[in-house]
């Protein structure tokens, strides 16, 4: 959520590159953040609790 908040605000500050509103970069990114920080930190075998 922060780094898509954080492009959001930077793509705002520069003027709307592309005329591309600043929500469809600012989801982008953060649906890659949710993507790569889910693959980081998955646990390769799951928890035996018993």
């Amino acid at each position: 959520m922060t780094g898509g908040f954080v492009v959001c605000v930077g793509w705002k500050l520069a003027g709307n590159p592309w005329g591309l509103g600043e929500t469809v970069p600012g989801a982008l990114v953060c649906g890659i953040l949710l993507v790569a920080v889910s693959l980081a930190t998955c646990k390769k075998h799951p928890c035996r609790m018993a």
